[in-house]
């Protein structure tokens, strides 16, 4: 008897013909290409469904996730899936194609690596604000749509194995703690390099820098910079005082003045 042959279908999991539409949720790229975060689970499409399609960065990513949940709107992105391009469901979803990220510094609206750096400056300015600006594709050739999403935070450099690589602009309303922000650093901005030893190292740096350029980024501009004051004088100076003695260091019309207490008995 000759063969018969049948056509099959693969199985290719949940979110095709037959089965309840769904996708992952999106969640955003880190720098460290060995880090690996637990994939979430398959979740229903509905009518509120993006699809991100825009290439980012990981400090875009970073920053753009978390103004999509502070604006309540994380829970609707999801990431794409290629396999179920074809099937209707997937293809009428509407994509996120493209984010642009502005800062408002002293009313200047730029992208976050174009704020200027104040001369001299120790700490990077706080924007006024900060807004994400997504691009929306509709599919059956609808306009796209451009959506605005308020931020609090924009990271402006490449990622690597410091964290004075970036700079992070907070703005003055902003709820976040110099934890928080430190850990949005990390997974934003280190990128180790070299073996494992000297990676485990260079995580510990980061994690020291970044905690404190996240302390300077979220302070006042009078403890900014005495708090810059302090770090030069401790890392250059400290070795010329006295530890058993107090100094009080008093700067002036460019003048410096140094007392020093009385030697112990």
């Amino acid at each position: 008897m000759a063969a018969t042959l049948h056509s099959v279908r693969p199985r290719i999991g949940p979110g095709i013909a037959g089965a309840r539409a769904a996708l992952r949720p999106w969640r955003p790229a880190v720098a460290d290409p060995g880090r690996r975060d637990p994939l979430p689970g398959f979740e229903a499409v509905d009518a509120d469904t993006l699809v991100m399609e825009a290439a980012l960065r990981a400090p875009e990513a970073q920053a753009l996730f978390r103004a999509l949940e502070r604006a309540g709107l994380a829970a609707a992105v999801r990431t794409p899936e290629p396999r179920f391009e074809g099937f209707a469901w997937y293809d009428r979803l509407p994509r996120i194609r493209n984010v642009l990220t502005l800062a408002v510094v002293d009313g200047r609206t730029c992208a976050p690596h174009a704020v200027p750096v104040p001369e001299g400056g120790f700490r990077p300015p706080r924007p006024e604000a900060v807004s994400m600006l997504l691009r929306i594709a509709h599919p059956a050739g609808r306009p796209d749509e451009m959506r605005t999403v308020a931020a609090d935070l924009a990271l402006a450099g490449a990622p690597g194995p410091c964290a004075g690589a970036v700079r992070a602009l907070v703005t003055p309303t902003s709820d976040l703690t110099p934890e928080t922000l430190a850990g949005l650093l990390r997974a934003a901005c280190f990128r180790p390099s070299g073996d494992a030893q000297a990676r485990d190292g260079q995580r510990r740096r980061f994690d020291e820098d970044a905690l404190h350029a996240a302390r300077l980024a979220l302070a006042s501009e009078d403890d900014a910079r005495r708090q810059a004051i302090a770090d030069a004088l401790s890392r250059e100076l400290l070795w010329l005082f006295p530890a058993d003695r107090q100094a009080v260091v008093t700067v002036h019309g460019g003048q410096v003045t140094v007392d020093l207490g009385p030697a112990p008995a």
